[in-house]
């Protein structure tokens, strides 16, 4: 129990980020003063942009790595890997109502996609709207039951709501 209670503080990139792993990672390959090198060589080039945001993001250099999506998402504003990344940078940032609108976007081109329904919904119970943040959890297990994430942040309401019993309700898989 304590376990989930912990997470329930932390920000996307930590409470999430073995969500986004696929998405979000940074394959090493390019050291950074290569990925900054590629930028100062090609800036209009949106992979590089990227590339050199989602390794900000990994360094929690959260200002470079918005100045980076934010380049990225004007040049191609649906970027999905910019808009979740946006979104941890504003989370991890203390902004996590401004980190819902990346969410938003992202969601809309895919409202299938359970882990952006599993942002939506930490972001939404960080905010303190619990009956929403568990409509989001329950729809991203409908789309993705293995989720471990939706299950712990709907146990940690349930605790907090003292419903242990709904808490411990083993998994439908």
């Amino acid at each position: 129990m304590s376990y989930l209670l912990e997470i329930f503080g932390r920000g996307l990139l930590t409470g999430l980020s073995a969500v986004f792993t696929d998405t979000l990672g940074d394959d090493g390959k390019r050291s950074l003063k290569q990925i900054e090198a590629d930028v100062e060589r090609e800036p209009e080039n949106v992979d590089f942009q990227r590339r050199l945001a989602v390794r900000m993001l990994a360094d929690r250099r959260y200002g470079p790595a918005q100045v980076a999506f934010d380049a990225v998402l004007k040049a191609c504003p649906a970027d999905r890997v910019s808009l979740l990344g946006l979104a941890c940078v504003l989370d991890e940032v203390g902004r996590t109502r401004s980190a819902l609108e990346p969410l938003k976007r992202a969601y809309e081109q895919d409202p299938k996609d359970g882990p952006t329904l599993l942002a939506l919904g930490f972001c939404v119970e960080k905010l303190g709207e619990c009956d929403d943040a568990i409509r989001l959890y329950e729809a991203a297990l409908e789309c993705s039951p293995d989720l471990t994430p939706a299950h712990e942040r709907l146990a940690a309401i349930h605790f907090k709501r003292d419903n242990a019993q709904r808490a411990i309700e083993p998994r439908a898989d």
